[in-house]
């Protein structure tokens, strides 16, 4: 009895199949808690959030963050959010660079008009 060399071999497709089903199953456990995440909303309809406020939200380590924004980047991306440097007032109230994610905010479609934009007046 000869075995064949190709027996034990999967067609690409099926390999493929597996792999895309192993991804679903793979998900990030950070995805989970950061679907919920809210940040402030500014006068202009951007919601903002820094990047060392998810991370306290994550409990992670100050240590360990530089080595991780990488990857909070990406599960950020998936989630609709961008990523964005801007200036702002740190904690020690000096002026400096913040990294941190933004994304705009639709309303309701209940509510049938935009965001207030600050003008004064109503957008129909």
């Amino acid at each position: 009895m000869s075995i064949s060399p190709f027996s034990n071999k999967r067609s690409f497709v099926e390999m493929f199949r597996r792999s895309a089903m192993g991804a679903k199953n793979n998900e990030d456990p950070w995805k989970a808690l950061l679907c919920g995440v809210r940040g402030c909303i500014g006068h202009d309809g951007v919601e903002r959030i820094s990047t060392n406020d998810v991370f306290d939200l994550l409990e992670v380590p100050v240590k360990r963050r530089p080595s991780l924004t990488v990857r909070l980047s990406r599960i950020m991306r998936s989630l609709e959010w961008s990523n964005i440097r801007a200036r702002g007032l740190n904690p020690g109230s000096y002026r400096d660079r913040v990294r941190g994610f933004a994304r705009e905010i639709h309303p309701h479609p209940s509510m049938g008009r935009q965001v207030n934009l600050g003008r004064g007046e109503d957008h129909d």
